[in-house]
């Protein structure tokens, strides 16, 4: 019996996709750095070797600069610490550092190498300016470390949605939104490249925690052809993965109604938060480096409060139970990585 209700959690609470990601993928969740090499007389250089490795990144990527001085690497991972380096016999070593690649943005450098008698490396620090010239859309874009630091509710990611120019929530309790002037069923959802729309709605079928989105973009006018069904934005969301080296982290948002203030202090029974807390526990990291990599997210939330003109001695309390997402990714061989991860929040049974 107890193997058979186990049997039925599991199907009715997990929801596995599977992606065999190769280096043409459409650009839903990945970026590209492009660019071309000259030296000092503006000669363009071919046969120059360009490396690329980042924390996303499993491996390392390298190729040589064509007759025409150019390289492009394509389906990078989305990250802030990507590090380029460009060599020739006879030529200073050229190393770019903290270099940002975001979901279906182009990075073009212009490299100019100098002649060096002797063995020498320039590093330049800094990344360069993200300027898109290949990107004619009209887009917003949240990397980590600005949904870490944004005031929302922690609910889920529709808040941050929310906040983006040109898009006004029909609710601000819900998860549906208007953008650019559109109805509320015109937008399109994607998570990790894979389609998530509710069409019938006009929101999502599964919510994201927000701890657990590695950047987003709300794509509006000018969208590329590779995205369809919609006529307001596509909101696209890449989940984090795990890196070659061990990271994690253990966070609490704790409020009571000592720390609420009163803006109706009219009534005689203001809104009253009896309790709220939201914790959530990660870790990522290596099974084996370069090839196989994980990232795994718990979150505990309960709202206990009482609305305006409601007697605060009886709370209505909303508890989730502790929900987990877990994504593996495995590089398959240089040009092809799968990814497993939950397409929706997996309950854990207490």
């Amino acid at each position: 019996m107890k193997t058979k209700r186990s049997l039925k959690w599991v199907s009715s609470n997990l929801l596995i996709m599977l992606l065999v990601v190769g280096q043409g993928f459409a650009q839903k969740r990945t970026g590209t750095i492009t660019g071309t090499v000259k030296d000092e007389q503006g000669e363009l250089l071919p046969g120059v070797t360009v490396t690329v490795k980042g924390e996303a990144l499993m491996g390392t990527r390298s190729m040589i600069t064509d007759a025409r001085g150019e390289f492009r690497f394509i389906a990078l991972p989305v990250g802030s610490g990507y590090e380029i380096t460009f060599s020739m016999p006879g030529f200073q070593t050229v190393i770019t550092k903290d270099q940002p690649v975001t979901i279906g943005a182009t990075v073009t450098l212009e490299i100019v190498l100098k002649p060096a008698k002797l063995e020498e490396e320039v590093t330049v620090l800094g990344a360069a300016p993200l300027v898109d010239v290949e990107k004619s859309s009209f887009s917003s874009t949240y990397d980590s470390k600005t949904l870490e630091t944004l005031p929302t509710r922690r609910f889920t990611f529709f808040d941050m949605v929310q906040a983006a120019p040109g898009v006004t929530a029909a609710d601000p309790q819900g998860s549906r939104q208007s953008a650019f002037g559109s109805e509320v069923k015109s937008n399109a959802y994607y998570v990790d490249g894979i389609d998530i729309s509710a069409p019938s709605t006009g929101a999502a079928w599964p919510w994201p925690m927000p701890d657990t989105i590695g950047e987003l973009e709300i794509i509006g006018v000018g969208a590329p052809a590779e995205y369809g069904n919609f006529e307001g934005a596509v909101i696209n969301v890449v989940t984090k993965s795990g890196s070659n080296t061990f990271h994690g982290a253990a966070k609490l948002f704790l409020q009571t109604d000592g720390l609420t203030a009163n803006n109706t202090p009219g009534e005689e029974w203001p809104f009253h938060r009896d309790h709220w807390h939201d914790m959530v526990f990660q870790l990522g990291g290596p099974f084996i480096k370069d090839k196989l990599w994980f990232f795994g997210s718990v979150q505990h939330n309960v709202d206990k409060s009482s609305g305006v003109g409601a007697d605060p001695q009886f709370p209505t309390e909303y508890s989730m139970k502790p929900t987990a997402d877990v994504k593996i990714n495995y590089q398959l061989d240089k040009k092809n990585k799968i990814s497993f991860c939950p397409l929706r929040k997996l309950q854990i049974p207490l």
